[in-house]
């Protein structure tokens, strides 16, 4: 305990000269502000500026060489095979049910890839099968590729195929993390000839890797892991069992500021809150996706379609991700993402009052 103790002593200083150092350089060049985060914070935006660079013919002016490294990158195929594809955005499914993200066909549409934008959001309904089906009532080939922001992309697609078919997952279905995402952008920065444009990339790729998979700072990290080495094998020890409390810390601290509980919701911890009598458990600290789910059998009835049934319990009704609940629903994941305990206990409620509000029922 008395290494602990001085671990998170010397971490707290410095913390201290590190703030009063980015006061200063914030003062000066603003090194955390990113015009993507204030103009694309939803996921259609995010799937229309995917559209905007996969387009040889877009305003960019780069030609396709974006689309080549998006298909040797993400999809390992050759990109000469898609020689003047074209691209579409939110394109409606043939029984009307759904919206396809992005889908890029070759040239003599014989051929097609359909792309699948999962930043946050949980998935529909067997959907990407009925996306797969779509297409290929009209295409000789199909191919489906996911872009999910879940820590482990592979992982979270065979999920979701899991719940949609017995069959097993074809190789024609595939999925990507955004952090190969954001790599492939740096990719594309690296080859662009306009700065304008290189700009641009740079801060998307720093919009993937701050806002879609909460990545902090290095610098930060850097600095506290050579605080933590300096200290020998028992220092190692107390930051072990440091980052080990640090989750149920952080759950304690929200609910006692919101007056709530704390709880289990599978293996996750949940601040516990009654909204106008309904009781809300928000999963927050541990998971690269805050969300909120209610256990309420009545109240999982009225919500309908809303409900996205899965992990971390088979039965557990999860609610949309944060980032989903709105305007509000973002500030608090992008609260939860910079940990800001007072913020997240200021905004909880009313997302708890949106996600009961009789305009997400109509």
């Amino acid at each position: 305990m008395n290494a602990a103790l001085s671990l998170l002593a010397r971490v707290a200083a410095a913390e201290s000269e590190r703030v009063k150092a980015e006061a200063a350089l914030t003062l000066r060049f603003a090194p955390r502000f990113n015009p993507v985060a204030l103009l694309m914070p939803g996921e259609t935006r995010l799937s229309e500026v995917l559209r905007w660079l996969l387009d040889e013919n877009e305003t960019h002016g780069q030609g396709g060489v974006f689309r080549d490294h998006f298909i040797v990158d993400l999809l390992n195929e050759r990109p000469e095979d898609w020689a003047g594809a074209r691209i579409a955005c939110e394109v409606a499914t043939v029984d009307g049910r759904g919206r396809i993200d992005l889908l890029m066909l070759s040239h003599d549409g014989a051929r097609c890839v359909v792309i699948e934008n999962k930043p946050w959001a949980g998935w529909q309904a067997d959907q990407l099968p009925r996306y797969l089906v779509d297409q290929l009532s009209k295409r000789k080939e199909v191919r489906v590729h996911a872009l999910i922001g879940a820590d482990d992309a592979s992982r979270a697609l065979a999920q979701h195929w899991s719940k949609c078919s017995v069959e097993p997952l074809p190789p024609t279905i595939t999925a990507s993390g955004f952090d190969a995402v954001a790599a492939w952008l740096d990719d594309c920065a690296k080859v662009t000839m306009a700065e304008n444009v290189r700009r641009f990339i740079h801060d998307l790729a720093d919009y993937c890797r701050r806002f879609i998979l909460s990545e902090p700072s290095m610098t930060e990290i850097n600095e506290t892991a050579e605080l933590i080495l300096a200290g020998g094998e028992a220092t190692l020890r107390a930051a072990r069992a440091i980052a080990a409390a640090v989750p149920l810390a952080m759950t304690r601290d929200v609910a006692a500021r919101l007056n709530g509980t704390v709880d289990f919701v599978g293996n996750d911890l949940a601040v516990r809150i009654i909204s106008e009598g309904v009781t809300i458990s928000f999963v927050l600290f541990g998971t690269s996706n805050p969300w909120a789910g209610v256990t309420d059998k009545a109240r999982v009835e009225d919500l309908g379609g809303l409900i996205v049934w899965g992990p971390p319990e088979r039965l557990w009704p999860r609610w949309t991700y944060l980032r989903k609940a709105g305007e509000e629903g973002r500030a608090l994941a992008e609260a939860v993402s910079s940990e800001d305990a007072e913020l997240i206990a200021n905004l909880i409620p009313t997302v708890a009052r949106i996600l009961v509000g009789s305009e997400l029922l109509a």
